[in-house]
């Protein structure tokens, strides 16, 4: 497994910093018409856009996942 240099594995998913949004929607059990509904309505998980290719930071995942953890449902 091959990782950039400054990156621990605290900040990767499947090895990887970067996922496509099939990988994100894999991991996360959403549909990648979610990710993309999210991303034409700007709140779903921040991303980045290289030329054509929409990429999620495996940080910013893991940031959102625990952001939304709540500990009752009243919140």
């Amino acid at each position: 497994m091959h990782q950039d240099q400054g990156q621990s594995s605290e900040d990767t998913i499947f090895g990887k910093a970067y996922l496509t949004e099939k990988e994100a929607a894999r991991f996360l059990n959403l549909t990648t018409k979610w990710f993309q509904n999210k991303r034409l309505t700007g709140d779903g998980i921040p991303f980045v856009k290289l030329g054509g290719a929409v990429r999620y930071s495996a940080k910013t995942i893991l940031q959102y996942i625990k952001e939304a953890t709540r500990t009752n449902s009243s919140q």
